[in-house]
This record gives C-alpha cells, structure tokens and sequence, in this order.
C-alpha cells in the first residue's frame, strides 16, 4: 500500500483532504494563489474535496468540484469519487487532512449537501477560477467573484459552500465564498481544525 493511500485512509466522514499533484494544473493553481499567501510565494495547495462514508465495498466516498476524464469520459463538476484517486505517490506532491470537529449530524449535513450539488449538476467554472485569480492580484477577494456563473463552483468553493450548510470553512470577511482558495481552506481557524500532512 502506498504511503498517499494509507494516509488518506486515516481521514474520517466530514474531514477535508487538501492535494497537490506533480501536474502543469497545479503548478498553476498554486502558482495563483502567491498574492494571497503570507511570504508571497506559491500555495502548497492546489486541491481539495471531503471525505465521504465507506461504500459497500469498503472503499471511502469523496465528493468534490473537478474536471478529470475517466472511463466513462470527461467528467466536469461536482461529482463522487473514491479516495483511491489520489493514492499514488508518484502522482502527489504533498497531502493535508483537515479535521474540523464536527458532531455526526453535522456530518451529515456537510454531505448531504455535497450529493445535492451533485444532483443539481453543478458545474466546473473555468472562467470563475480567472476571475478569482484576477481577484487575488487586485487584492478583491473579499468582493463576489465578476465572473461568477449560476450553479458552478470550482473545488475549494464546492467544499466551503457544503459545510456553510453548518459553518463556513472561510467567512465572508476573509473571502466572499465565490473567491475560496485551498489556502483559504488551509488557513482557517474555524473551530480551531486539526492539521495532518504528508509530503511525499
């Protein structure tokens, strides 16, 4: 077993996973975030989704907002998957387990929502994350996101706007929840979250 799988397999329902893989997409997504972090040098993270229950064959749920191809195709938004997406460790840079506390009812509220916004078919917004971006070097984070579209959101937003159902991840006075980065997710204090990280 891999150390990324083994890891992961010690995150329990509600906890969010923070990922960042040796890919050009990262690099990027990290890249993007240096205004907003606090030596001005790119973000250690550039994913994030929750962690779901255990299926009937034993492997955890994750629920997340990405683009990826699959067997099936292109899959483009919200959508389930299992933690063995991101159990390689040829493919992963660093990994973060965020525990956030929450009680059991709790837990089913955070992924409760995540299955609506899966049903509702909520999309992966590219343009949303360059308004973000944009958002990020003029400093306007705070203020919605100008390239905002309906029923989208992007991966760190889907994860904010899911245990808003319950407690932000991220206030609106740190981020309008169309402009959440995973550093955003990484930095936060709510509920004073437990931090586990592997780096790989």
């Amino acid at each position: 077993m891999s150390r990324s799988h083994e890891f992961l397999r010690s995150a329990g329902p509600g906890n969010v996973v923070l990922v960042t893989q040796k890919s050009f997409i990262h690099d990027l997504v990290c890249g993007g975030q240096a205004s907003i972090t606090p030596d001005g040098k790119p973000s250690k993270w550039g994913h994030t989704f929750l962690v779901g229950r255990p299926r009937e064959d034993g492997r955890t749920r994750l629920y997340e907002s990405d683009i990826c191809f699959s067997r099936g195709g292109l899959k483009n938004g919200a959508q389930q998957a299992t933690l063995t997406k991101y159990g390689k460790d040829r493919k992963n840079r660093r990994i973060c387990i965020l525990d956030f506390h929450l009680a059991e009812a709790e837990v089913d509220a955070v992924l409760a929502e995540a299955q609506r916004q899966i049903s509702l078919g909520v999309q992966y917004p590219v343009l949303e994350l360059v308004g973000t971006l944009w958002a990020y070097v003029t400093k306007t984070f705070r203020k919605p996101n100008p390239l905002d579209l309906k029923r989208a959101s992007y991966c760190s937003a889907f994860v904010n706007d899911c245990f808003a159902k319950v407690e932000a991840i991220v206030p609106e006075e740190v981020a309008h929840r169309t402009n959440v980065s995973p550093e955003h997710i990484y930095r936060s204090e709510v509920r004073d979250p437990e931090r586990r990280e592997l780096a790989l």
